[in-house]
């Protein structure tokens, strides 16, 4: 059991076009989980819950749960 991690997500910049290091699938959202390090996309992670502050990806490798907030849009 993984204890939970109570730090913020970070977007890390990846090659255009963006390609999922678990699928190999062209995706424009890659997340990365902060337990194990795998990368995924909403096609490969088992499960994407929608959330009012953004999405909660589960990791295919550990099976965590990432919540994932949504871009702030300036104004």
């Amino acid at each position: 059991v993984f204890a939970q991690m109570d730090k913020e997500v970070t977007s890390v910049p990846v090659a255009v076009p963006p390609i999922c290091p678990t699928c190999h699938q062209k995706n424009s959202r890659i997340v990365f989980c902060p337990y194990c390090g795998t990368g995924m996309c909403a096609n490969c992670s088992p499960k994407v819950t929608p959330g009012p502050d953004g999405f909660t990806y589960t990791c295919p490798k550990c099976q965590e749960d990432i919540p994932v907030k949504k871009k702030q849009t300036p104004g």
